[in-house]
């Protein structure tokens, strides 16, 4: 199986990461060797077998269960229980049609709940270091989709952030598609926040701060779009505190007042960030 990632014929090449992929997910191969082998499929020539190598390291594919999803088709109706329930006289058929609605309903919210990513992937790579320097330097030569390059992207900010990497030509690459009106420019925030740690040296940050600062705080932009900059900041200093100054960070508090409650709601989470890591940066009225 192994054998066949070499091989030259795609068809193969991609039944067996498929395979690979499948029964690393049942737990069967799911040692160090079998992961390996995967990560040189990011590497391949192959977009669909460079994409799918991809997606098993970031976890992208939903991993929902079909035998919850059929258990919750079975349900009654949450609001025919609940109407019924009230309306009529109450018996012990209708007490437990409305518990087992409450507890679908309850599972739902928790489907719904941000994604919880899987790392234990990650952390069985032989060689991180020279992964991450292989995927930065195959991102900058290639001709591949914006879709693609994200998941590049997203798979090296993890890899930084997860084994404390350093890759310092990272930062000044990713801060070019630091702008509001960039796509994914969510994605792209977070994958700031997720390569950032206390081993780099906070100078090789402070380009990154001073981008999003001038291009997403500022009073020209919509209050949304100031929150999400200021939230990012937010995510930047909890994981590398010393990027931060005094002085940057008196003027960002100065929004805990600001019209739009969104930005005023991101100051304030600012403020109590550095309550707890670093009060000394803060004003005397914003230490309390």
């Amino acid at each position: 199986m192994f054998q066949m990632m070499r091989d030259s014929n795609v068809k193969a090449m991609k039944m067996s990461l498929s395979i690979m992929i499948e029964l690393y997910r049942k737990n069967i191969w799911n040692d160090a060797k079998t992961v390996n082998v995967i990560a040189t499929a990011c590497f391949s020539k192959v977009t669909k077998v460079m994409v799918a190598a991809l997606q098993f390291f970031l976890n992208a594919e939903a991993s929902g269960n079909k035998s919850d999803s059929d258990s919750d088709d079975d349900a009654p109706n949450a609001k025919d229980v609940i109407m019924a329930n009230r309306v009529n006289k109450k018996t012990r058929k209708r007490d437990r049609n409305l518990t087992k609605v409450k507890a679908v309903i309850k599972k739902k919210k928790n489907k719904e709940k941000a994604p919880n990513f899987n790392f234990s992937a990650l952390h069985l790579i032989h060689d991180p270091q020279g992964m991450v320097e292989k995927l930065f330097k195959q991102m900058e030569s290639m001709n591949e989709r914006f879709e693609v390059k994200i998941m590049i992207l997203d798979l090296i900010s993890r890899l930084i952030g997860t084994h404390q990497l350093i890759l310092l030509n990272y930062y000044p690459y990713i801060k070019k598609f630091l702008q509001p009106h960039q796509r994914e420019v969510t994605k792209i925030l977070q994958f700031v926040a997720q390569a950032a740690h206390d081993m780099i040296p906070p100078d090789v940050l402070e380009g990154v701060l001073d981008a999003i600062v001038n291009n997403f705080v500022t009073e020209r932009n919509s209050g949304e779009v100031m929150a999400v900059g200021i939230n990012a900041i937010r995510a930047l200093c909890s994981r590398c505190p010393l990027v931060m100054n005094r002085d940057l960070l008196h003027d960002l508090t100065q929004y805990k007042s600001y019209k739009d409650k969104s930005v005023m709601m991101a100051a304030r989470g600012l403020i109590h960030l550095f309550r707890d890591i670093n009060p000394q940066l803060l004003q005397k009225r914003d230490k309390v």
